[in-house]
């Protein structure tokens, strides 16, 4: 459906362009070219990050540091004069929504995916959430088709002994 939009509006460029020019009306031919172009910026909406001309400016919000989380190591510290731990007593079934955000197909999941993975109700997949984000072990972006959830940095570290306890239980 998208494609069509972009073919109309190169077709109205090229269409009414052509036509008024014809007609010897160039004012018109001009504001043709700009309604089509804008009309086709605008079906690239989703691609475009920062639109400048003919007087308007537009910037796309991005979350950029959600987007790249997972990459990006963690600060280094100068000062060490002290030593901050944090611990985190997870259930099983936190346990499962955690190594569902941290499949790896993907980066982000969308609930539904992490339901089918879990195999948990709806009520307690958003309480595990809810504290993942809360406790900063995970992050959340609007995606395409809904909310998206990831692992944080520290979230990866959680699945790091989450894993290590289920492979040496009783420690």
């Amino acid at each position: 459906m998208l494609s069509f939009y972009r073919f109309l509006a190169f077709a109205f460029i090229l269409g009414g362009s052509g036509y008024f020019g014809y007609l010897g009306r160039p004012a018109e031919m001009g504001l043709a070219i700009v309604a089509g172009s804008i009309a086709l910026a605008f079906s690239y909406i989703d691609k475009i990050q920062r639109f400048k001309g003919a007087g308007f400016e537009a910037e796309m919000r991005q979350q950029l540091e959600t987007i790249v989380a997972k990459e990006t190591e963690p600060p280094r510290q100068a000062d060490r004069s002290f030593l901050q731990v944090r611990a985190y007593g997870t259930d099983p079934e936190t346990d499962k929504v955690i190594k569902a955000l941290a499949s790896d197909k993907y980066a982000w999941r969308y609930f539904s995916g992490i339901a089918e993975d879990t195999q948990l109700p709806r009520e307690r997949i958003q309480k595990a959430l809810d504290w993942l984000v809360e406790n900063e072990l995970a992050t959340t972006a609007n995606g395409k088709h809904g909310s998206l959830w990831g692992l944080s940095a520290e979230g990866r570290s959680l699945l790091a002994a989450v894993i290590a306890a289920e492979k040496n239980p009783g420690t």
